[in-house]
């Protein structure tokens, strides 16, 4: 390394309390740290740890903040797992750069919620991406970035927390190559012809299409599934029986033909109930019923009808 850098962290979850780490594990000064506060914050319980200064998050939104990163005499500003946006005029400050940790391939899955929109969609490649930032989203040339395959069982939590270390890999190919200043980091533009931008929030508004395939209706409840934790995309995927609503929980592709109306639960068998898709039945195992996980078995029987709306 080159020469230590003072550094600025925006970050949650783990993957900011991990980079935290890699930060003063590098050799680098971590002068400021804005996160969420709380006591169940990673982020936070690293930084308070070590004794460094916390922010809660609003200060990004301020028109202070680029005087509190040219006081703090900030190089490196890092965006790791964070929603915020930073004002384009405090983007300039830090002497060699600020960077973004999005958990996508750009310039084909920027926005948000990105891996779960990747595994609705069927991707069978991935990967995340270290960017310079600008004043667009997810916008600004590649400095680092890396691929991998997405396995046929992969969960919304299981392929973000790939992205978080595969990530972190990245992040420390950044930091070994700031230390040499901004020119020894790569900066290739995002091609605008292939950007897709994707928004918050699951498609569908959240509900199962019984109508389509079920290989695309088992990547929906798969897209969704971040187990044991709260998952970005709930209250998904919903569907309703009897007029009460049910969250799809588990489920299995078949490549038994569906032989009555999209939506019909053909079969109960070891806990699991049976249910047509637009082409073959769908094996699911665990619905939630007012938010309480039970066999699906144990609530559908055989000729319901599950539907996309409350019957009236």
């Amino acid at each position: 390394m080159a020469q230590p850098l003072r550094v600025a962290l925006v970050a949650e979850e783990a993957a900011g309390a991990r980079t935290f780490k890699l930060v003063v594990d590098s050799g680098h000064e971590l002068v400021l740290v804005v996160t969420t506060a709380d006591a169940t914050s990673p982020t936070a319980g690293a930084a308070r740890a070590a004794g460094a200064v916390l922010e809660e998050p609003g200060i990004v939104r301020e028109a202070a903040f680029a005087e509190r990163l040219r006081d703090a005499r900030v190089d490196l500003l890092l965006n790791v797992h964070s929603l915020l946006i930073v004002r384009p005029d405090a983007l300039g400050v830090p002497s060699v750069g600020s960077f973004n940790l999005h958990p996508g391939p750009l310039p084909e899955w920027a926005g948000l919620d990105a891996p779960s929109w990747a595994i609705a969609a069927g991707a069978s490649t991935y990967g995340c991406t270290v960017h310079w930032m600008n004043a667009g989203i997810d916008a600004g040339p590649i400095a680092y970035a890396t691929t991998f395959p997405v396995s046929d069982r992969d969960t919304g939590l299981s392929l973000s927390a790939r992205c978080a270390r595969e990530g972190l890999v990245l992040l420390a190919r950044l930091l070994e190559a700031a230390g040499s200043g901004a020119s020894a980091i790569p900066a290739t533009p995002q091609a605008a012809a292939g950007r897709r931008y994707f928004r918050r929030g699951p498609p569908g508004d959240g509900v199962v299409d019984w109508d389509t395939s079920g290989e695309s209706i088992d990547r929906f409840v798969r897209a969704c599934d971040f187990h044991p934790l709260p998952s970005p995309w709930a209250p998904a995927p919903r569907t309703w029986a009897g007029g009460r609503e049910l969250r799809i929980l588990k489920t299995l592709p078949t490549s038994e033909p569906a032989r009555a109306d999209p939506g019909t639960v053909a079969r109960v068998a070891g806990g699991a109930a049976f249910v047509a898709a637009g082409d073959t039945l769908v094996q699911i195992s665990s619905v939630a019923v007012k938010g309480q996980p039970t066999p699906a078995g144990a609530v559908l029987q055989p000729g319901m009808v599950l539907e996309t709306q409350p019957s009236r």
